[in-house]
């Protein structure tokens, strides 16, 4: 039984201190925490109840300022919904069920996908851009459009066509959520 009284910072002497107290001081010094406090050392239990007491402490201030942080993120996103929305910016949902279609498509087919639709008619769903506006403003080559393309086109998340003789094709849209194709298949 020690009655040492030592001031606290973030080294702590190590010759009095048993081979658990030092782990216990390892782990509260890579947490960078610093207590500046007076403790008395009774024996190795004793220290690692008062470290645990403050780093329990610590983790409470820290997961309040967390929860803070989150509530104003929630915030933010609220309000620039509604201002977007107010001012009639365009948006393009991005469905649930596109997670189900994630998972057989590359990163650039889901680039261009987020393109088709942020570049579509929100009523219509079309998009009249060609390969070669769509290469430039993807800073990509023409061809990698082109197999992004028909990776989409694959599975059956858009359509290509060509409506006039010699123009760029339009890409459609075509709607994936499961629910929805379900309910017109029942109506049809």
């Amino acid at each position: 039984m020690y009655n040492l009284h030592q001031k606290k910072e973030k080294t702590i002497s190590t010759r009095t201190i048993s081979c658990v107290q030092r782990i216990a001081i390892a782990i509260l010094c890579t947490q960078e925490i610093v207590l500046y406090s007076y403790i008395l050392i009774i024996d190795s239990t004793h220290l690692i109840s008062i470290l645990i007491r403050n780093i329990m402490r610590i983790k409470r201030r820290i997961s309040m300022k967390t929860r803070d942080k989150a509530n104003q993120f929630r915030l933010e996103h609220k309000e620039w919904r509604n201002f977007n929305f107010n001012n009639k910016e365009g948006f393009f949902p991005i469905f649930s069920d596109f997670k189900n279609e994630m998972k057989y498509l590359s990163p650039g087919a889901i680039s261009l996908f987020v393109y088709f639709g942020l570049h579509s008619n929100n009523i219509t769903g079309e998009c009249s851009h060609s390969l070669e506006t769509i290469a430039q403003n993807l800073d990509k080559s023409v061809r990698t459009i082109s197999n992004w393309i028909k990776e989409l086109e694959s599975n059956q998340l858009i359509e290509r066509l060509q409506l006039d003789f010699n123009s760029s094709s339009r890409t459609f849209i075509i709607p994936y959520t499961k629910r929805y194709l379900k309910e017109k298949n029942i109506k049809n």
